[in-house]
């Protein structure tokens, strides 16, 4: 992971950065100083952030000497949990104001969300409210057909085995990392034999158990993605035991 950074920006009202954090490769910086932070970043060749496109590399970018291949996890955030009603920042232990720290809480993220969807055919997926906003206009979607396509994509990207030459998508690889990151494997990674790994995503609420995975390196090279979606429960537990008896039967039909 030495070549992405993850990057946030605080911008003032005048447009101007008046913080900045990264993490690379296991080391930080948090400073006021963007010569400071330019350097830290400097021999990364991806930056990842939340809404990066939009809000933080449109304001770092004057102070870059290249260019950067970038990643960005507002695409991620409303597939995997699309009925979370907010997504606010965490730093510091506190809550930050929505006005200067959520990058969602504007139309033109929202529309970007719609527009990568539709180009990119998730016909499920979509953005009906801001995030910090109630469902009364609408609300926000996805499908596990849908989640299975991205989890696809990145994979067969990673693998250089797309056959869709338009099926594009940047930084494939590195989600694809972060995944394999994951510390979460109560669900589809559960029961899985020692030897095989899954790359998932998690998403949990009160009553949601959702869980969706690539599973890798597996007993006769066949490789899956399998996605799984809950609403309305009365038993969680239950629910997370029932995705990792049903991942292990799927894993099971096509390797063993």
């Amino acid at each position: 992971m030495n070549n992405i950074a993850f990057i946030d920006l605080e911008i003032d009202g005048r447009g101007k950065i008046v913080d900045a954090g990264a993490v690379k490769a296991g080391k930080s910086i948090h400073t006021s100083r963007i010569a400071d932070f330019v350097s830290f970043i400097s021999d990364a060749d991806f930056l990842c952030g939340h809404n990066v496109i939009e809000h933080d590399y449109r304001y770092l970018k004057p102070f870059l000497p290249k260019e950067y291949k970038l990643i960005d996890t507002l695409y991620l955030s409303p597939l995997l949990f699309p009925r979370k009603p907010y997504h606010r920042l965490l730093k510091d232990d506190k809550l930050l104001s929505d006005e200067l720290n959520n990058p969602l809480n504007d139309a033109a993220g929202m529309a970007r969300v719609n527009k990568f969807c539709q180009d990119h055919g998730y016909t499920s997926t979509s953005m009906g409210r801001l995030l910090l906003a109630d469902n009364s206009n609408g609300d926000n979607y996805t499908s596990a057909k849908d989640c299975g396509k991205f989890l696809k994509t990145i994979y067969q990207i990673d693998k250089g085995t797309s056959t869709d030459n338009n099926d594009t998508l940047a930084g494939a690889e590195y989600m694809y990392r972060l995944l394999k990151m994951q510390t979460r494997k109560n669900k589809i990674p559960a029961q899985m034999p020692s030897e095989v790994k899954v790359a998932n995503k998690t998403g949990e609420l009160d009553h949601v158990e959702n869980d969706a995975g690539i599973i890798y390196d597996t007993a006769k090279g066949i490789d899956l993605v399998v996605c799984f979606m809950s609403q309305d429960l009365n038993d969680t537990s239950a629910a997370q035991n029932t995705i990792a008896q049903d991942s292990r039967a799927i894993y099971g039909y096509y390797n063993e």
